[in-house]
């Protein structure tokens, strides 16, 4: 089961620490997806790789999509769906992360003591 108090919270100060980066339109929507891919999406997944339920998963989805809303400055009033945001944002869901860094991080295991595959 994962923390959220403590891992949800650092990021959420993170985000918000990162305000400042998500208003400049001088920056691009790449750049602003990579910063928070470095400073938010690590910490949050650096906590949560272990077992989950299925109400964490919930509540790190909808952390997940409220941030890149925040990005994309969709306002809440625009009525746009999670779909669509995922659409414009090219980002993989919390679920696909969270298994690509559980597999990143123990690959032999995920695969059986008879892989064949190399590590590297």
């Amino acid at each position: 089961m994962i923390h959220n108090g403590v891992s949800q919270c650092s990021c959420s100060r993170n985000m918000s620490q990162l305000d400042r980066v998500w208003r400049q339109s001088r920056l691009s929507n790449t750049t602003k997806f990579c910063i928070y891919n470095s400073c938010v999406l690590s910490s949050l997944l650096y906590a949560s790789t272990w077992t989950l339920l299925k109400a964490d998963i919930a509540k790190l989805t909808a952390f997940h999509m409220t941030n890149q809303r925040r990005i994309l400055g969709i306002l809440w009033y625009e009525f746009v769906t999670n779909e669509e945001v995922a659409t414009l944002s090219q980002m993989p869901t919390i679920n696909e992360a969270i298994s690509r860094r559980r597999h990143s991080l123990w690959p032999r295991q995920a695969y059986g003591s008879g892989c064949s595959c190399r590590v590297t």
